[in-house]
């Protein structure tokens, strides 16, 4: 991913490395798995936002 897209990573030490994403998002990967330690606030921008769980402006209820 990191050769045609804006994604980044790091080697922390061997096996362990800390990707960044086009969107400020940092992923640690090691053998135990994949951890988010992107810091409170990743920079703006892409298709990832907050929603606010009292918006009332959307009419429709979820589906249940």
């Amino acid at each position: 991913m990191k050769t045609h897209t804006p994604w980044r990573y790091a080697v922390i030490e061997p096996g362990t490395y800390l990707w960044s994403t086009p969107h400020g998002y940092r992923l640690l990967v090691d053998h135990t798995g994949t951890r988010d330690v992107t810091p409170a606030h990743p920079s703006a921008g892409g298709c990832l936002h907050l929603i606010d769980s009292d918006d009332n402006s959307d009419p429709d209820p979820p589906d249940q």
